[in-house]
This record gives C-alpha cells, structure tokens and sequence, in this order.
C-alpha cells in the first residue's frame, strides 16, 4: 500500500502546487480522486470473505452520494 498511498498524496499536492502557481493567472486546476474501487487486487489485500467483503462494499458505497 506505501506506493498506492504515495503516489495518491503526491497527486493531491501536485493539484495544490499547481493552483496556488497557476491561480493568480486565471487558471483552474482541478483533479478527481476516487475512494475506494472495488478490484481483485484491493479484495486479495484485504483478505476478507465474501459476506465481509459485501458488507464492507456496502457501507463504503453508502458513503458516496452516486454510490
């Protein structure tokens, strides 16, 4: 998870780097940054059934307003 998580908080600070540079010239810099997604990889780290991982999916989903 260290290069996952690196490199997500490297994008996020890039994202802020570049507006406080680039806002003063009226330029907008947005970026997207997904919670979780649901893949095999993810799944296999967690290492939880399937009835867990339902449940965990579940309450993840109910976060997010589009689910």
């Amino acid at each position: 998870m260290l290069a996952y998580c690196t490199s997500k908080a490297g994008l996020d600070m890039m994202t802020r780097c570049l507006a406080i540079d680039w806002g003063p010239k009226g330029i907008r810099v947005n970026s997207v940054c997904p919670g979780q997604i649901q893949t095999p990889i993810f799944e296999r780290y967690l290492g939880l059934n399937e009835v867990q991982l339902d449940a965990m999916w579940k309450a993840v989903s109910d976060k997010y307003p589009l689910r």
